[in-house]
């Protein structure tokens, strides 16, 4: 079974003291509601995203490198990049 959950944006989220978790985890509705399930629903959720977007749409044919990019980037997101 499918579900589909878009992200809480700062305005909905009723605790502040929140903000620094959401920037860690995100803000999709689950994840908010469960943190010690954080990191394994943020897992099915990227499994959901390969499955279905990428392998799906054919978008790439070779998922594992995809997943490994997947990753990268998300260790980098948020630092400052060297634009010089």
């Amino acid at each position: 079974m499918r579900c589909d959950f878009f992200p809480f944006v700062f305005a909905e989220i009723k605790d502040r003291n929140q903000v620094e978790f959401c920037v860690e985890f995100g803000s999709l509705p689950p994840v908010i509601s469960d943190r010690d399930m954080a990191a394994d629903i943020l897992s099915a959720y990227v499994e959901t995203y390969l499955k279905e977007e990428i392998a799906a749409e054919a978008v790439t044919r070779q998922l594992e490198p995809f997943a490994r990019f997947l990753r990268v980037a998300a260790q980098y997101h948020g630092q400052h990049l060297n634009v010089e």
